[in-house]
């Protein structure tokens, strides 16, 4: 069963980091603003983004949880179980609340775009594609922050050492 989780959480995490790549190289080769292109490829983001992103975000961090419900007393003597929590939160919070909402404003404003644009909703559209790009940044950048806890605790090995939170989570006995 352990394995299995296994095997859904690389899943999970190579879904999410794919997409995410996607959408930023999509996202940079997108045409000009008054394309009729510019719609189908905010229309792909989306679609991924409901499809792939999330779903894969959801297998990541489902299969993270039951990974982490084998541990024994995990929490106890992991610093670095810790601190990926703390930035797969931060990563779920980012995606579900920011990027996803993002992505469907730009999709708006670009439909009211076919039909002429202002320099107003120019700039609400690189407003919004903005806050996407910095959005999909920092989840990379989280996402192999947090590959890499694992990878380095799975193989005994860091670049640089965690503190040990052991103390903090231990219940001083009777």
């Amino acid at each position: 069963m352990f394995q299995l989780f296994r095997l859904s959480h690389i899943i999970g995490m190579t879904m999410f980091m794919g997409s995410l790549i996607a959408y930023n190289v999509a996202g940079n080769v997108a045409p000009d603003l008054q394309s009729p292109d510019y719609l189908v490829i905010c229309k792909f983001i989306e679609a991924g983004a409901l499809s792939i992103t999330l779903w894969g975000l959801v297998l990541t961090v489902g299969s993270g949880a039951l990974l982490i419900g084998f541990g024994k007393n995990a929490f106890a003597t992991s610093a670095w179980l810790f601190l990926k929590i703390i930035i797969s939160i931060a990563i779920v919070l980012l995606t579900m609340f920011i990027f996803v909402p993002s992505v469907e404003q730009t999709i708006h404003f670009a439909r009211n775009g076919i039909y002429g644009f202002t320099p107003k909703l120019a700039k609400s559209i690189y407003d919004a594609k903005d806050m996407q790009e910095k959005v999909l940044t920092f989840n990379i950048i989280a996402s192999l922050m947090v590959a890499y806890f694992g990878v380095a605790k799975a193989h005994s090995f860091s670049l640089f050492k965690l503190p040990d939170l052991s103390k903090l989570f231990k219940r001083k006995s009777a």
